[in-house]
This record gives C-alpha cells, sequence and structure tokens, in this order.
C-alpha cells in the first residue's frame, strides 16, 4: 500500500507517464479500458503522450495482499482523472483499478499489470 501511495504521490511530482514507467517492471503490461495492451516503457509513455496539458491523475489504494512467498501481490484502489475537453472546460473521470506488483532483486516492488475501468462519480 505505500509503495502505491508513493506511486500516485509521484504522478503529481514527475508527471503521470513518468510515475508509470519509474514502478513498473521491465515487463509491465496495461491493460487499458476499451483498448489493445500496452507493453514496456515505450508503450506506457506512448499511452499517456495524448493527455491534454494540466491533466491530474490521483488514485488510492484501498486494499492490498501479498503471496505467502513474499515476491507477488496486489492493490486495489480508485482513481480520479482530470483534465479538459476540447472546449477547455474542466472535466473529471472516476475509475477503479487493480494492479500486480513483483517484488524486485533490490527489494523494492514494481507493478507489472495495471488494469484502469472507468465508474460512476463516488457518492
Amino acid at each position: 500500500m505505500r509503495t502505491d501511495a508513493g506511486f500516485s504521490d509521484a504522478a503529481q511530482k514527475i508527471g503521470i507517464a513518468a510515475a508509470f514507467v519509474k514502478y513498473a517492471d521491465p515487463d509491465a503490461v496495461m491493460l487499458p479500458a476499451n483498448e489493445n495492451p500496452v507493453t514496456g516503457a515505450d508503450g506506457i509513455r506512448k499511452q499517456f503522450a495524448g493527455l491534454s496539458p494540466g491533466t491530474t491523475l490521483t488514485w488510492k489504494p484501498n486494499k492490498a495482499e501479498a503471496a505467502a512467498s513474499g515476491d507477488l501481490g496486489y492493490t486495489l484502489g480508485s482513481y480520479e482523472l482530470r483534465s479538459k475537453d476540447k472546449d477547455g472546460n474542466p472535466i473529471t473521470r472516476y475509475g477503479k483499478y487493480c494492479s500486480v506488483w513483483k517484488k524486485q532483486p533490490d527489494g523494492s516492488w514494481k507493478w507489472v499489470v495495471d488494469v484502469g475501468t472507468p465508474s460512476p462519480a463516488p457518492q
């Protein structure tokens, strides 16, 4: 949970694409809604290249579990994407996500699979 929360913080500090690349395993795969899978650092950068300036993506994990072996785990949470439409009007989109994490040889955790799907606004 701590790594996932730090990942969200990094998206605010260094940018969405840079944070996704920084926290990704070299073989990471994103499964964006209604799109083909995205793999590796170059694919991740391309996935976020079309975001309008000023777009923010924040998320908060609300559950995490790890395998008994201690080398794989997952987080579940919700996200909020704020951007502007083609006319410059602010829009906010909400969703939920699941990230699968793999412990690296240096002891850090990197995501290996990330899935996000849209949701209605929270009540």
